[in-house]
């Protein structure tokens, strides 16, 4: 794998490699770096994750359940899993819901950050667990980019999110935030400090659900303090994740194979095909030049699913609102109900071509 820079952008590139043939397609050449044009529209789409555990209580919780579940099979491995002062991952926007001030977007992410702690199985863990156990920063791109042009200095700005759906058989985790805590910067204030929400938009991603082995593929990610780490490679097939993996968390789902190189902190990264669609979400690389992504399939029905439930829990709170109000919750919580359904399309990228 060869890297050079491209716009400001680290540039991943795979070449094939001769002595490892799973599929079919390591017979086509390597493609030319001509996915590279769509990066501008998307790359404000991508966040970083952070997932801190809740100080010394939560990490004792945290190592019981390791030890519970037993998704980690090797001692020592679990117990670093269990010790480690964060987990991090790329998350990118896959909607808004809600109106006003009370808008949130919702960030598609992995759940096998904190695998440690579920067994897919027999174990799944909920929201509330993971809420109650981990802190959740999330950073924004231009906040990212600011923060660079003014030569690193300081603390990094971030903003802070929940848990608010997961899947642990299909490793898929939304998370949510209110838009106008998406920080830029912060500024002092009365001897303290706060933030400047962002004003630029993170469109909301489209999945795509055609698999197309041999044709070109994009990696975007952001692990730790490569900003927009772009690799190119060759899409692959769908197979089963037991096929490729002792999967002792007990994934249940279909993985798309590409020819394509990936870096600890990507997991959770949008793979993308030549129409900027995403076809999958960065499971694995088992350092390899090959990785595996979360079929799409499962994106689309987890995505669904989740913005179910972020709809209904909007629709809870105009209810909540206008009761204590002392309002009648019929029309009003009807209108603030549509109004979160169709902001999940008021905020979407435009598709190329």
């Amino acid at each position: 794998m060869s890297r050079y820079l491209q716009n400001g952008l680290e540039i991943c590139y795979m070449q094939r490699s001769p002595r490892h043939t799973p599929c079919s397609c390591m017979a086509a050449p390597a493609p030319a770096p001509d996915l590279y044009s769509m990066v501008d529209d998307l790359k404000e789409s991508i966040f970083f994750v952070r997932m801190i555990p809740k100080g010394r209580e939560a990490y004792n919780k945290i190592s019981s359940l390791a030890d519970k579940v037993l998704s980690i099979v090797g001692e020592d491995e679990r117990e670093a899993a269990c010790n480690a002062a964060d987990h991090c991952a790329t998350g990118f926007t896959v909607g808004t819901v809600g109106e006003g001030q009370r808008q949130k977007i919702l960030i598609l992410t992995c759940a096998h950050m904190i695998e440690h702690i579920f067994q897919a199985g027999r174990w799944p863990i909920d929201v509330s667990a993971i809420n109650s156990l981990y802190d959740i920063e999330i950073y924004c791109p231009h906040s990212e980019l600011l923060w660079i042009s003014q030569g690193g200095q300081g603390r990094r700005t971030c903003f802070k999110a929940v848990a608010s759906f997961i899947n642990c058989r299909t490793d898929l985790l939304m998370l949510t935030a209110r838009v106008s805590q998406i920080a830029l910067r912060t500024e002092r204030v009365d001897g303290g400090r706060r933030p400047v929400p962002c004003s630029t938009p993170h469109p909301e991603l489209h999945v795509g659900t055609m698999i197309q082995p041999g044709k070109p593929c994009l990696l975007l990610s952001w692990p730790s303090n490569f900003l927009h780490l772009v690799c190119q490679g060759l899409q692959c097939d769908l197979r089963r994740i037991d096929i490729i993996s002792s999967n002792t968390v007990g994934y249940d789902m279909s993985v798309l194979e590409a020819q394509i190189g990936s870096k600890a902190g990507s997991s959770g990264a949008p793979l993308f095909n030549a129409a900027g669609d995403v076809i999958g979400i960065l499971h694995g690389g088992f350092n390899g030049p090959h990785s595996y992504f979360v079929a799409p399939q499962h994106i689309e029905d987890f995505i669904a699913a989740a913005r179910e439930a972020a709809t209904a829990a909007a629709a809870a709170v105009a209810t909540e609102e206008s009761t204590s109000s002392g309002e009648k919750p019929g029309a009003a919580v009807e209108d603030k109900l549509m109004a979160a359904q169709k902001n999940w399309s008021g905020c979407r990228r435009k598709r190329s071509g």
